[in-house]
């Protein structure tokens, strides 16, 4: 009967040899937790399989990988995939999204990204003045040393070359100025993106203010008029044919457009607005907003 050779070996969970144990280069068996070890020629004792002793990888922090259960589960960390490890074509950035065939691809319509826009983008040299299209006009004034504001939201973005407004009754000392207003984190009116020239009101017609701006899509914005001199009446938005917007926490002041009617006498810059100034509800008011109309490009 052939002599068997027989390691080193133990059977208790967890013993590992002492480097006076072995000789370099013999081997030790822990039969219980199935390792194997040998010692180097520094006369250290190593896991045959694991870190340091043969290629394996040993438990613990690996960076951005965690190994776990005897090397046997390896857990990527949080917050360390990034667009840049993904395996796909195209180019990712904050206007493109991964597809499930390993592509990076715009959204139709563009945006940053926004949906499909289904609506009508405005004409280059048209004007549009963000309101629905069921809304209708009337007149209405813009009185002294007034602004008056109405929210808007448009579907696509568009650059502007104008502002304009309708004087429908002349006022020999009233002045008009266009602004758009930025809308703050509550939604309301903050400090103006682009301001127009005041511009004489002592004739009727169409008053047109070159100015050159960005308007994003799916954005708040709030379109104004100031009134200066003397109350001018100017095209307006019939504020019947617009939906309930806003209503008060009592619930008993129901606006079915927002226009401001506080008194503001200065001319340049426009007023930066803030939260205490909008919070009481006598700032507001249900007269018909002017129409406020920007020119696309």
């Amino acid at each position: 009967m052939a002599n068997k050779l027989l390691h080193k070996r133990s059977s208790t969970a967890g013993v590992v040899p002492s480097s006076g144990a072995l000789t370099v280069g013999e081997l030790a068996i822990n039969a219980a937790d199935g390792k194997v070890f040998t010692k180097k020629t520094d006369n250290s004792v190593v896991e045959i399989g694991a870190s340091g002793g043969g290629g394996g990888v040993s438990d613990g922090d690996k960076g951005d990988i965690t190994v776990s259960s005897s090397g046997s589960v390896w857990t990527i960390d949080n917050n360390v995939v990034t667009p840049a490890k993904i395996s796909a074509t195209g180019t990712p950035s904050s206007s493109t999204y991964l597809r499930g065939d390993g592509t990076w691809a715009t959204i139709s319509g563009g945006g940053s990204p926004t949906p499909t826009l289904p609506w009508i983008k405005p004409f280059s040299g048209w004007y549009t003045f963000g309101v629905p299209m069921a809304a209708t006009l009337t007149t209405g004034p813009v009185a002294a040393n007034t602004l008056r504001l109405y929210p808007v939201i448009f579907p696509h973005s568009f650059s502007i070359s104008a502002l304009a407004w309708n004087v429908t009754a002349a006022a020999a000392s009233g002045l008009i100025r266009a602004c758009i207003y930025q809308t703050d984190a509550n939604g309301r009116p903050s400090s103006p993106l682009v301001s127009t020239s005041e511009v004489s009101s002592s004739t009727t017609g169409l008053k047109e203010v070159a100015v050159s701006a960005t308007i994003n899509a799916y954005t708040q914005y709030w379109l104004c008029l100031w009134g200066g001199g003397a109350s001018t009446t100017v095209t307006s938005i019939n504020a019947t044919a617009l939906p309930v917007q806003y209503v008060n926490a009592a619930g008993s002041l129901r606006y079915n457009h927002v226009a401001t009617a506080a008194t503001y006498s200065s001319t340049n810059p426009f007023l930066t607005f803030s939260s205490s100034s909008l919070s009481n509800t006598t700032f507001w008011t249900t007269l018909n907003p002017p129409a406020v109309y920007l020119k696309a490009t």
